[in-house]
């Protein structure tokens, strides 16, 4: 739920940062979602794995 929580958040930063046309730091909150999106990926995947 943490990783989940944090991806939701880093999107609202990209949001945040776009309207305030910080383009830089949205394209950086945008790499570290994508990073986070496939590392919950892997946890989810992992999890169902051992049931």
């Amino acid at each position: 739920r943490s990783l989940a929580y944090f991806g939701e958040e880093i999107r609202k930063g990209i949001g945040q940062a776009d309207e305030i046309g910080d383009k830089d730091t949205a394209d950086i909150f945008t790499e570290i979602s994508r990073s986070l999106d496939k590392d919950l990926w892997f946890v989810e995947a992992h999890a169902q794995s051992e049931r």
